[in-house]
């Protein structure tokens, strides 16, 4: 009889490790996605960088063949100095107010001869800037000078543009491994992390299943918690089979907007983690058994009935507590879990 209970449990952990496996298939797939896409963006924002590049030389050859006066230089060096930074007012406007504004600096651009004006019309807004601003800059300078200084803010603002872009597709990569350092991090022993950190590591690594899933994702973090002790990489296994969980949950919902809402907060000397979806909910005559192992509401060859089941364990292991809800509003999850493991604890998840 001990033998066969041994039997169980290996087989057991066998499903489990093969769950785990399968999860990680699903990952590396949409990794393989998210990593991509921004390194396709990069090699093309240096292609077009080498382009603007070229034709900057010529512009500037334009630009020292004038006899600049001193009104003249002053304008060339604030044309210039309107690409350094982007307003905050500009993100606000809609879609009509924003198309006015390029409009009207178009015809402004288009009656000083100024080339590639739609291109440069459209980044000026972003830096928030407005035809008056820019008759005001270019008082007392001939038509001729302002024509060449704004070719050459075009093209400097070309070059800025996709320099930003080439930055924040490199800080996308960079998430992305570090995301996944977190998620390989082979040692069970016990250390100290912040949830949020941790949370944040699994939903981006969760980035492209939540995206085909059409779900948006809300925070509702209280960023005055403590950080929390855990084993090993046991929280992201955690937050990962509950957000594909819900993203399940909300691929398969017929229901209006599709919401995925991640909330923080302190509870009694420890905290809780609520994961809750817009889906269609746990049926009451179900709830009971979704924590079970082998047991899942998935289609055929959709799930293993196992990610529940991990989550029961990992929750175990850190001596927490895991709750299901679920109402017409869809499902939620309340992870409960004390900062600070028993000194007796042993490391690493059974």
């Amino acid at each position: 009889m001990g033998d066969a209970a041994l039997g169980t449990r290996n087989e057991d952990g066998g499903a489990i490790e093969r769950e785990r496996m399968a999860t990680l298939g699903v990952l590396a797939a949409g990794l393989a996605h998210e990593l991509n896409n921004p390194a396709i963006a990069i090699g093309r924002s240096v292609d077009q960088l080498r382009e603007s590049i070229a034709q900057v030389d010529p512009i500037l050859r334009q630009v020292a063949s004038h006899a600049w006066t001193e009104d003249e230089l002053r304008f060339l060096a604030r044309v210039g100095a309107t690409t350094e930074a982007e307003t905050e007012i500009t993100a606000k406007l809609d879609v009509i107010d924003r198309a006015d504004r390029e409009d009207s600096l178009i015809s402004w651009l288009e009656a000083h001869e100024v080339p590639s004006s739609p291109e440069l019309a459209a980044a000026l807004v972003d830096r928030g800037v407005t035809p008056a601003e820019l008759a005001k800059l270019a008082t007392g300078c001939s038509t001729e000078v302002v024509a060449d200084a704004m070719a050459w803010l075009s093209r400097l603002t070309m070059i800025r543009q996709l320099l930003d872009d080439v930055s924040r597709s490199a800080s996308r990569i960079g998430e992305l491994v570090r995301a996944v350092k977190s998620h390989a991090y082979t040692d069970t022993a016990r250390r100290s992390v912040d949830v949020h950190e941790s949370l944040e590591s699994s939903l981006t690594l969760m980035s492209y299943k939540l995206r085909e899933a059409r779900a948006k994702v809300v925070r509702d973090y209280d960023r005055a918690l403590p950080r929390i002790e855990t084993y090993g990489t046991e929280l992201h296994q955690l937050w990962t089979n509950l957000l594909d969980n819900a993203a399940d949950a909300l691929a398969n919902s017929n229901r209006g907007e599709r919401i995925i809402r991640v909330r923080t907060r302190a509870d009694g000397t420890g905290l809780s983690v609520e994961i809750s979806d817009t889906g269609p909910g746990v049926p009451a005559e179900l709830a009971a058994k979704i924590f079970q192992p082998h047991f899942t509401t998935k289609a055929a060859g959709k799930g293993t009935g196992l990610g529940l089941d991990i989550v029961t364990r990992v929750v175990a292991h850190h001596h927490g507590t895991v709750t299901c809800e679920s109402d017409a509003t869809g499902a939620r999850f309340v992870i409960r879990l004390p900062l600070v493991q028993p000194s007796a604890a042993p490391d690493g998840a059974s």
